[in-house]
């Protein structure tokens, strides 16, 4: 202990007198330099608690553990010049006035920074709002980061360099140090010693609900979910809900994130009830709604847009909802298909199994493509691990009321932009160029493919992927203010 002390202050001393002679520091796995602090790894007793208790909301292809120090993300450079943003300053409002441009962002996993399967401090450092931000040259704009001493945040997963399975995936670890809890009640659904946020920011983007669940929860709700946002004000009223906060904040610009987060729901647990939706996008344009209609049918995104974003007289871009289940997450039936061809499986056997159901990156499905598991302990042959619904595929209805859930939320996206004179951000697009095989060359000569436009969990994007959907929300605010910010260079990553 004497020793390490003593080459930091060593370092700290050619630091002050000699820069040109400090040495680059060796990885440790004992600790981690964020801003110039040494922080401590410090292991978390029963993390994988929390992964099992949200099955849903990550890739599980093994049970591996493994510590994880904090590597600064690499961001790409700020812009030289700040761009002239007046064409999107609220000077209506005399808080606002004559003072720098403030932007909220409110969204959900997509915006929170989500990426290889966990909520941590580098994917929310990596995450679109944060981009634009230093693309705008924002005076200031927060996130609510997790301590230095917690900057695994609520998990993370990274790959694994072995593959015992001989399965098709990329196999993860999980981190199990630095987590912003000490252990997780399965029964109560609750992180225990969760970390509270002690800033006020400026990205509201918060993971694992949908917008939906933000404005109807209160505060203190109980629960996993309830508590990522219960961090944020750790001092409010029990009765005040997200809608209550968000009416009461200023900013001159809003970027609002919503429905990718209902399609994650009803991938993963099949919760969104999509029948009849449409009909509710209806009161976009209505004006006359009875109080207990307004209640109990009209859409909470469409509450935030009359309640807080029209009010606040503020500029703002909306997105919309790429096809996800073109994604690197699911894989075809007929691979499937192909791995079961053998003589233990009757054609017809096989042709049941498959048909027309949409195959996910899980253990079971792993074992049924891989080349080293006998046919005798596959999956279905093996009634020890049967294949599940959810879990492991989406059958035909499922599937169905996905491409619905991403209709109904396009389609109010569309009608919102049009009844407030918002632009759109063309993410539908930019996917559908991913997804082509392959791929596609940006503006900077780029080659973009679902590799690098997607992170470790091939479900939410890359810091790449962050990019260039900032991009897109760039181009979109842009072509429509009149502005000049400039694009992130993707060569950068």
């Amino acid at each position: 202990m004497i020793l390490f002390v003593t080459a930091l202050a060593t370092a700290s001393m050619l630091s002050c007198n000699s820069p040109d002679l400090v040495p680059e520091a060796p990885l440790s796995l004992e600790y981690s330099i964020i801003d110039g602090d040494t922080v401590k790894t410090k292991k978390v007793k029963n993390y994988k608690n929390a992964y099992d208790g949200n099955k849903s909301k990550y890739v599980v292809i093994s049970w591996q553990d493994t510590t994880v120090t904090f590597k600064e993300p690499k961001l790409p450079k700020e812009p030289s010049k700040e761009p002239d943003l007046a064409k999107i300053k609220n000077n209506k409002d005399p808080e606002l006035k004559g003072k720098p441009l403030k932007m909220l962002t409110v969204g959900g996993n997509l915006a929170s920074g989500v990426r290889d399967g966990g909520y941590f401090n580098e994917g929310i450092l990596t995450s679109f709002p944060n981009l634009l931000a230093r693309q705008m040259r924002l005076k200031k704009f927060e996130s609510p980061l997790f301590s230095k001493e917690n900057y695994n945040g609520l998990g993370r997963q990274v790959p694994a360099s072995n593959n015992i399975s001989g399965g098709p995936f990329k196999k993860s670890k999980f981190a199990d140090n630095n987590l912003a809890f000490t252990d997780y009640n399965k029964v109560n659904e609750k992180f225990e010693n969760l970390e509270l946020y002690k800033g006020d920011p400026d990205n509201y983007a918060m993971p694992f609900l949908t917008i939906s669940g933000i404005l109807t929860r209160y505060i203190k709700s109980e629960g996993s979910s309830g508590q990522a946002y219960s961090r944020l004000y750790p001092e409010s009223n029990k009765e005040e809900s997200f809608l209550d906060i968000f009416s009461k904040k200023k900013f001159d610009f809003f970027v609002f994130e919503f429905g990718n987060d209902e399609v994650f729901k009803t991938i993963t647990n099949y919760g969104y009830a999509g029948e009849g939706a449409l009909d509710r996008n209806e009161y976009i344009e209505r004006e006359d709604i009875p109080e207990y209609e307004y209640i109990n049918r009209v859409p909470s995104e469409i509450k935030l847009m009359r309640e807080v974003f029209v009010p606040s007289e503020a500029k703002g871009v909306l997105m919309n909802i790429p096809n996800w289940l073109s994604a690197p997450y699911f894989v075809d039936s007929e691979a499937i298909r192909q791995a079961l061809m053998g003589n233990v499986y009757r054609q017809e056997d096989i042709n049941s199994l498959v048909r027309d159901r949409l195959f996910k990156k899980s253990a079971v499905v792993d074992s049924i493509l891989s080349t080293k598991v006998p046919y005798i302990i596959k999956p279905v042959i093996d009634k020890k691990h049967p294949i599940v619904l959810l879990r492991d595929y989406l059958d035909p209805y499922i599937i169905d009321l996905v491409n619905l859930t991403i209709n109904v939320q396009n389609d109010m996206v569309t009608r919102l932009a049009k009844r407030y004179s918002l632009p759109v951000a063309d993410i539908k697009g930019l996917f559908e160029k991913v997804n082509r095989k392959e791929g596609f060359i940006d503006n900077f000569g780029t080659l973009i493919t679902q590799e690098n436009l997607f992170s470790s969990d091939s479900l939410y994007p890359s810091p790449l992927g962050n990019a260039l959907i900032t991009n897109e929300i760039i181009k979109a605010i842009n072509a429509f203010y009149g502005l000049k910010i400039q694009e992130i260079n993707t060569q950068e990553f």
